[in-house]
């Protein structure tokens, strides 16, 4: 017979628990109903445990992992889209090279410039030049654009060449 609440093997007769010291009353049928089971709990356990890792497919494993990514995704392109390079590279984009420059100062201060950085700018200090190429009457405008553009002079030496080229072009309007 087994104790009825640890389950225990005892002998039959015994009137209490050696392992858990519980009572056993006078009259309990090692036969009936409230008698533990080890196998048959056991049994119950592992089919719930079948049925729990049969909700948790592997379509949902890789659901969640999607997902995961997904959201990693989102923040690393946050993160990159706030950084403080690129979003100096719109500025110059948009011709707003002085908030470039103070980014630059706020942030980048003596970080050599990038490929890209320095694209931006040879791409703005070209099209300052082609703007005011046609129109010798706006040559002031051209050299204060060409001027603004000075701030970025003596950080990068690719930099440089171009700067002094496209202020020798404009000089010659």
């Amino acid at each position: 017979m087994f104790c009825p609440k640890c389950g225990n093997e005892m002998r039959d007769g015994e009137r209490f628990c050696e392992k858990c010291g519980a009572a056993i009353e006078e009259n309990f049928q090692p036969n009936s109903e409230k008698q533990f089971n080890v196998t048959e709990i056991s049994e119950k356990a592992m089919a719930k445990m079948k049925n729990l890792k049969a909700k948790i497919s592997k379509k949902t494993v890789v659901i969640a992992c999607i997902s995961l990514a997904a959201v990693c995704a989102v923040f690393v392109g946050i993160g990159l889209y706030n950084a403080p390079e690129a979003r100096m590279n719109r500025e110059i984009e948009k011709g707003n090279v002085s908030d470039a420059y103070a980014i630059y100062k706020d942030e980048l201060d003596g970080k050599k410039l990038t490929e890209k950085t320095l694209s931006a700018l040879e791409k703005y200090a070209y099209s300052i030049f082609d703007e005011y190429s046609s129109d010798t009457e706006k040559y002031s405008s051209c050299m204060a654009d060409y001027n603004e553009l000075g701030a970025f002079a003596g950080i990068d030496d690719d930099f440089d060449d171009y700067y002094i080229e496209i202020g020798r072009k404009c000089e010659m309007l």
